[in-house]
C-alpha cells in the first residue's frame, strides 16, 4: 500500500464503494508527519456525525474524493 499524505485527503469528500456521500475528511491521525494512519470523517446530516476510518479502508484517492470501504 502506498503512503497517503495528509494533504492528499484533508478537506475532500469521502464516498463509499457505491458512491454514497459519507462526509468531509476533517482531520487525520498520523504514523509520521507525512503518513496517514486514520481519517476523521464528519457528516453533518447523519445521526452519528463523526466517524474514524483506518487507512486500510481507503480504496482510492483522486482530485475530488476519497473512496472508502465501509463495512
Amino acid at each position: 500500500m502506498r503512503a497517503i499524505e495528509p494533504d492528499m485527503v484533508l478537506g475532500k469528500e469521502a464516498v463509499d464503494d457505491d458512491g454514497l456521500h459519507l462526509g468531509e475528511i476533517v482531520d487525520v491521525g498520523l504514523y509520521t508527519h507525512s503518513r496517514v494512519k486514520f481519517l476523521i470523517v464528519q457528516a453533518k446530516d447523519r445521526r452519528v456525525p463523526v466517524r474514524r476510518v483506518g487507512v486500510e479502508d481507503i480504496h482510492d484517492v483522486d482530485a475530488d474524493v476519497v473512496r472508502l470501504h465501509v463495512g
